[in-house]
This record gives C-alpha cells, sequence and structure tokens, in this order.
C-alpha cells in the first residue's frame, strides 16, 4: 500500500494510486537546477525531502520504486535530521512562481484521496435545457473541477459523457485525470440486474469505467424498465431484493475492472451495519447523504469515520431547486447566520456553505447548470472559515431539516430516514 512522506495512505480499495497525472508539468521538478544545486552527494537522501513542495512528487516516485521497507524508512529517517540553509530554502521558494496544483482539490481521506473535496453535481431537473448540462460540465472541467457526479435516473450521462470527450480530445484533460460518480437506481437492484445498469451508464458516459459507483437508495423498487414503477394505491412497487444481495453484486462489478470502488447513498447507520457485517470483498467507499448546517448528521457521520467510510455531502444550498421541495421548507441561504458569515468575508452566501464542508473535511458536491456559479463556488477552495465561524454555522444543526425527505418513499419498509 502507497503512503506519501507524512504516512497519509495513498490507496484507493488497496490499490496504489499517483498523487498526479504523467503529464504534469512539474514531474521533473527533482531534476531543477534548483533542487540539483543544493544536493549533498556525501549524504543517502534527496535534499528535496526537506520541502513541503515536493511532498507530492516523492510520493508518486515511491510508489514507482519497489523499495524495500527498511530501505524506505532508512532514507525517510535521514531527512528528518538534516539542515538546509536559508539559502537553500530561498532557492526552493523560486520554485513558487510555478504555482503548479498537483492535486486542485484539499485532500481528505480514503477513496477522495482522488476524488477531492468538491465536485460538481449534475442533477436530474424538469425544466433543464437540452446541452444545459454538457456547457455545465465543459465549464466545470475548464475551472478547475475534476469530479463529476451523476446518476442514472437524471438522464443526462449523455451529456456527461459527450463533455468528457470534448475535453478529453481538446488536450484539457485525460480520462485518468477526471474523476466520475453515478448511481445504481432502484428498480435495478436485483443481482441480475446490477451489470445492466452499469453497462447502460458506461454507454451514455462513453467510459470503460467509473470511479465511484454508489447504490443510490437502499429501497429497491419492482424490476423492469420503469424507473418509477406506480401500484394502484399510488405508492411504489417494492422490489424483494435486499440491498445486501445488491451490494454482493455490485462487488462484482469491481471484479469486472467497471468500477474502480464502490458506495453507497442515503444509508443510515444500521443499513450501513448490514452492509458491514457481509464477508465483503470490497470496501465501502462512500455513503453520499444529505448534509448542510441544518443536518449535520453528526451520528452518521462519526459512525462513517470510524469505519474509514467517507461522507460526501449533497445538496449543501438547502436544494432550492428540488421538486420536492414545500412551502414550509426554509431557505439556508436566507439564514442570517450564513447572511451574516457572507458579509463578514465579502462573499456570496454559497461560498460560506461550501467551504463549511471543506473546514470539516467533507467532500461537497453542489448542483449548478450556470457557468458563472461554477466558477464562482470553485472560490470555495481559496477561502478560510475561522473556528468561530464554524461555532455559529453548527448552531443550526439543531433545526434538523431535512429538504430531500423523498416523501413518495416513506411506505417502503427500508426507508432509511
Amino acid at each position: 500500500m502507497g503512503t506519501c512522506l507524512l504516512g497519509k495512505d495513498m490507496s484507493v480499495n488497496g490499490k496504489d494510486t499517483a498523487c498526479r497525472a504523467d503529464n504534469c508539468p512539474t514531474k521533473d521538478t527533482e531534476n531543477t537546477p534548483e533542487v540539483d544545486k543544493i544536493s549533498h552527494p556525501k549524504t543517502c537522501y534527496n535534499p528535496q525531502w526537506k520541502s513541503s513542495y515536493q511532498l507530492h512528487h516523492i510520493a508518486a516516485e515511491r510508489q514507482k520504486k519497489e523499495w524495500s521497507a527498511d530501505h524506505k524508512n532508512a532514507k525517510v529517517c535521514k531527512a528528518l535530521d538534516l539542515k538546509l540553509s536559508t539559502e537553500d530554502m530561498q532557492d526552493l521558494s523560486t520554485l513558487g512562481s510555478r504555482a503548479h496544483r498537483f492535486v486542485p482539490f484539499a485532500p481528505v481521506p480514503s477513496v477522495c484521496d482522488s476524488c477531492g473535496s468538491l465536485a460538481i453535481a449534475e442533477t436530474f431537473h424538469p425544466t433543464s435545457e437540452k446541452n444545459k448540462v454538457k456547457e455545465a460540465v465543459i465549464a466545470a472541467i475548464d475551472a478547475g473541477y475534476r469530479h463529476i457526479d451523476c446518476a442514472w435516473v437524471y438522464g443526462n450521462e449523455e451529456e456527461v459523457g459527450e463533455a468528457l470527450k470534448e475535453k478529453c480530445a481538446d488536450g484539457t484533460v485525460t480520462r485518468e485525470e477526471i474523476f466520475i460518480t453515478t448511481k445504481l437506481w432502484n428498480s435495478f437492484h436485483s443481482p441480475e440486474d446490477v451489470l445492466k445498469n452499469m453497462e447502460d451508464s458506461l454507454k451514455h458516459l462513453q467510459l470503460s469505467y467509473v470511479d465511484l459507483y454508489l447504490m443510490h437508495w437502499p429501497t429497491a423498487f419492482k424490476s423492469g424498465d420503469n424507473p418509477f414503477p406506480m401500484g394502484p394505491d399510488g405508492g411504489f412497487l417494492v422490489g424483494s431484493t435486499d440491498y445486501t444481495q445488491t451490494w454482493q453484486a455490485m462487488e462484482k462489478l469491481v471484479e469486472k475492472g467497471l468500477a474502480k470502488s464502490i458506495g453507497v447513498s442515503n444509508f443510515n447507520v444500521a443499513q450501513l451495519k448490514r452492509v458491514l457485517e457481509l464477508p465483503n470483498t470490497v470496501p465501502v467507499a462512500v455513503n453520499q447523504v444529505e448534509l448542510h448546517p441544518y443536518l449535520p448528521q453528526q451520528e452518521l457521520f462519526t459512525f462513517c469515520k470510524s469505519k474509514g467510510i467517507t461522507v460526501m455531502a449533497y445538496s449543501p444550498f438547502g436544494s432550492p431547486g428540488n421538486p420536492f421541495r414545500v412551502a414550509e421548507d426554509p431557505t439556508l441561504m436566507e439564514d442570517p447566520v450564513v447572511v451574516k458569515l457572507a458579509k463578514k468575508h465579502n462573499i456570496p452566501p454559497a461560498l460560506v456553505l461550501i467551504r463549511y464542508h471543506i473546514e470539516n473535511g467533507t467532500p461537497v458536491i453542489p448542483k449548478s447548470t450556470t457557468p458563472s456559479r461554477i466558477q464562482e463556488n470553485f472560490k470555495a477552495l481559496d477561502l478560510k472559515l475561522s473556528t468561530e465561524d464554524m461555532q455559529d454555522l453548527s448552531t443550526l444543526g439543531s433545526r434538523a431539516h431535512r429538504f430531500v425527505p423523498f416523501a413518495p418513499l416513506r411506505t417502503h419498509p427500508d426507508f432509511p430516514f
């Protein structure tokens, strides 16, 4: 298992991953004149290990070399006993003008070492115009986003795929630099249908694999071509497949190379425990849930953290465009505390809410199809909320308000809320 110089896990599901693409413009940093100039030929170490500029480079290089544990530890330990002079540090500081970001997102644990802390969510909206999603994804990639979150049921995977193809073709990104999440829908929970839904998503996305595949809900619907099968009473027709059987079928997708990692969405603690009790061959990487200051879900968050499951936040703005929204729903972005902090930092309320999750180490997936807002949201990576700011936001958690209750599912035996 690969680790960086500070001992951080550099793997996904037990497999080593590089910290940045092979075509990174600073790939050959260790051979720059500034580094060569201060090398110490009498010692068994590379002087760049002493500089934080090089941490990600070292992590990648150490994965390429099959060093023994003893040799690796010896080299690292020697770096701790060395001293760079003021002149050495000044030489290294000249490299800062390159302003190159190896990982364009604040690092977070587990699978999200690769997915980053900020994604663009492309969800279903009944008024979405054709090509609106494609334009949004193109704008997001151009702005620096590298994680795209979508789902089969949203009906827009084809546009996401077209955008990815275009941006890979023009050289903006490579497939390996993009982290794609999509989801298994409820009407495909039967083990024999899981592969079918996965292959359908891959066809739409024009990809051979996704980086993360989630079970959208723990609630199985009746299998069939209708994604929303309804009975005469107006309720959903419930499927007979238990979500643990669905999970075991999803594990085979990783074995087939169709998904690099798998996880769940909208699962509660009891449901997660049942999945974790299985003789799993693939770990639960992510639980994607509604998360924001009105619904911090601390118990769920703490449990997931204890099990190495990354909690990923959707609806960080309180889902203002949600078709299930009711008149009684408050407006999170107009909350006095959020507005006060926005004025304090001279930023839009949306950036306060995005940064709230980044400060908590939670990957966040705000939804937008407006290029200007997509670009503006990305600025949250360069902001900072103080401890006092975060304490102010934490006082909102007592409202325990859920904006996406998916009320039609309430009669389902596996309804999670």
